[in-house]
């Protein structure tokens, strides 16, 4: 999908790099895998394109430790309001919204369909999946996985490392580092 929004703009600059010494030789979306990841050969900028997130944060501070840039991909189907600020190594996918006043920290994804409403912060490595809802005013923690089709009510902040369960619907505060939070109102259950 990140090849998918990447394809569609200007830039055909593109290699894929995988640590994954099996998929030497073959091809994704017509293009040679590289393999193994060599810091010093890749690009000056790239976009670390792994669901992860704590994979996607330990790759991407090993690729700006090297001195390389982070690129932050829109897909040509999102929308992005003027006044959000993007930074480096975001990715936001087709149909995804992201509201004014909307801050998204270094890689965070905003998947397929989902929203992120007006004067909302997401930190750093945190993962919207498919279809997700953060209303406005909200202020997520770094590292977290909002799960597809699930809701953060307006207002509501998480802390860092929260998992929300496919389809949980969050409608209070939760400052417990780690926690996953399920069901409609979200409870935090211990895995």
């Amino acid at each position: 999908m990140v090849l998918d929004a990447w394809n569609g703009s200007e830039d055909h600059s593109i290699s894929i790099w995988d640590d994954d010494v099996s998929l030497k030789g073959r091809f994704c979306h017509g293009m040679p895998i590289q393999t193994p990841i060599d810091l010093g050969a890749l690009p000056v900028q790239g976009h670390v394109a792994i669901g992860n997130n704590h994979i996607r944060r330990k790759l991407s501070m090993a690729i700006t430790g090297n001195g390389k840039i982070l690129k932050t991909i829109i897909h040509s189907r999102a929308t992005v309001a003027l006044r959000s600020r993007l930074t480096d190594g975001v990715f936001v996918a087709a149909n995804a919204v992201v509201g004014p006043h909307v801050f998204l920290d270094c890689g965070v994804i905003v998947n397929h369909g989902a929203i992120v409403d007006h004067d909302t912060q997401v930190g750093a490595f945190t993962h919207i999946a498919p279809n997700a809802t953060i209303g406005g005013g909200c202020i997520i923690g770094d590292r977290c996985l909002v799960g597809a089709g699930s809701t953060i009510l307006p207002n509501v902040n998480i802390a860092n490392n929260i998992v929300v369960a496919a389809g949980a619907v969050v409608t209070a505060n939760f400052n417990q580092e780690g926690a996953t939070l399920i069901g409609a109102p979200a409870i935090s259950k211990h895995i």
